[in-house]
């Protein structure tokens, strides 16, 4: 992209900023505006949110405690394994209240070209996508979930764990990632009643 084209994208958006059309656009971004939901419908998403915050401080302390044992010369067998494993649960619980929030990863160049309605409408093509596929992804987890359980696989390495905890965690939080969608699909529906 030349220079010149460069500073015509950017006359665009400054055009697109002072025509007030990025108010209109954060309104629609931020769910703490138009929460339309009662408090209570947010207790699932801050309940993994805090078993996620518990399982950080939980890791961190585990790390510290297996560095200072290594620094005296006992090792902890299993640690690297569970380090692992831990982060797999923290993304799969955090990924919920992220959702909620709509702060998950999308490219908004083109909300500057669009009208608050059309930007709704495209929204509402991407919640439905995100149904759809969090559904299928969800179902598999719980297929694999149901599956560890009775099949009893375990994960390579030192300790050999069952697997089923780590699938299970992964179940629970795409449920939670659906729970999300729904919500902020009554968000999206009510908006559009008004």
């Amino acid at each position: 992209m030349s220079s010149e084209e460069k500073k015509h994208l950017g006359q665009q958006l400054e055009q697109a900023a002072e025509s007030g059309m990025g108010h209109e656009i954060q309104e629609l971004e931020n769910p703490e505006a138009d929460q339309h939901l009662p408090g209570r419908g947010n207790s699932p998403l801050r309940f993994l949110q805090s078993l996620d915050g518990l399982l950080i401080i939980a890791l961190s302390l585990f790390i510290t405690v297996v560095v200072l044992l290594r620094v005296a010369g006992i090792g902890v067998t299993g640690a690297v394994e569970l380090g692992a494993m831990s982060m797999v649960v923290l993304v799969a619980l955090g990924i919920p209240a992220v959702t909620r929030a709509d702060e998950n990863f999308r490219l908004e160049i083109i909300d500057f070209f669009v009208s608050a309605k059309t930007l709704s409408r495209l929204d509402a093509i991407g919640l439905a996508i995100q149904l759809v596929v969090t559904c299928a992804v969800w179902l598999f987890s719980v297929d694999l979930f149901i599956n560890d359980v009775r099949t009893q696989t375990t994960m390579g390495g030192e300790k050999s764990l069952s697997r089923y905890w780590l699938t299970g965690a992964v179940a629970v939080g795409f449920a939670g990632v659906l729970y999300a969608l729904i919500q902020r699909s009554i968000v999206l529906i009510k908006k559009w009643g008004k």
